[in-house]
């Protein structure tokens, strides 16, 4: 009895574990997504139209954006960690989301909208989010980093926001929703639908909710 006892328990431990280890593959491939600088565009003086293309006037002007394009792309960021408490059901019960969900996932989103809030003093383990860009740093987000009288955020450079990860029985589907702001005015929302193929989890499809 003593030993079956000890089985169930490493059984459940080793599920936990999977479980966990699934969310942070899911977070992970979705903050590599979102978490990069945004790319600059090419500055229209330094270019001139021939043959119906766009080239740079001269090699300096190329160099110089060259050198500018890499400066961003180099430079570290700071990206703020949040976990969604407050209640999207107004969105997330819309019927144009009802419509778009993708075969299959029909049964995993009604339990999604019954557990995707985190509860209060619930974290994510930053530690665990995989970072492609070594140089940034990852910050738990509190309400003391944003001033009131301002619009942009002055101590880090992005929010992104996660729900819990809910999957199905199998754990080789799960819905996330997932929010991001560089500033108070410049922010995305939307449910990542995921499936796990050959042991790596890849994006099924993307519904968004509302841009500000």
């Amino acid at each position: 009895m003593k030993f079956l006892y000890i089985l169930i328990l490493f059984f459940c431990s080793n599920c936990d574990t999977n479980n966990v280890k699934q969310k942070y593959d899911i977070l992970s491939l979705i903050y590599g997504d979102l978490a990069k600088p945004i790319k600059p565009a090419l500055p229209f003086q330094m270019m001139k139209e021939k043959n119906g293309d766009w080239y740079f006037k001269t090699e300096k002007d190329s160099l110089n954006f060259s050198n500018f394009k890499n400066k961003i792309e180099s430079d570290p960021i700071i990206v703020a960690i949040s976990t969604i408490q407050n209640n999207w059901q107004q969105w997330l019960s819309k019927e144009h989301i009802q419509k778009d969900i993708p075969t299959g996932f029909e049964q995993l989103y009604e339990k999604f909208k019954k557990t995707y809030q985190y509860k209060k003093g619930e974290t994510i383990t930053l530690s665990n989010i995989k970072k492609e860009r070594q140089q940034d740093s990852i910050i738990p987000f509190h309400d003391s980093l944003i001033r009131p009288d301002r619009k942009d955020y002055d101590q880090f450079y992005m929010l992104i926001s996660f729900s819990k990860v809910v999957f199905n029985e199998e754990q080789n589907k799960a819905i996330v929703l997932v929010a991001m702001s560089r500033s108070k005015l410049d922010g995305v929302s939307g449910i990542y639908f995921l499936r796990k193929e050959n042991g790596i989890w890849k994006q099924e499809k993307y519904i968004g909710l509302f841009i500000s």
